[in-house]
């Protein structure tokens, strides 16, 4: 599995960037800016036998968490 992620966090200048492959997890970096105006978070799964439902799922598990 592999992930790779640009996030936006409350409280960052700029974006935070996620790298993952297999049982590497790499620290985030902070970088200085974002590029331009978008700030959306877009992080991407590659994955082998996982489902994209159950990546959604595990997501909507946290969300409703970190609603409550």
């Amino acid at each position: 599995m592999r992930v790779k992620g640009i996030v936006s966090v409350e409280g960052e200048s700029g974006p935070v960037i996620l790298q993952a492959a297999q049982h590497v997890i790499h620290p985030p970096v902070t970088l200085a800016g974002w590029r331009d105006a978008d700030r959306g978070t877009r992080i991407v799964f590659i994955t082998r036998n996982i489902s994209r439902e159950a990546v959604a799922s595990l997501f909507g598990a946290v969300g409703a968490l970190a609603a409550s």
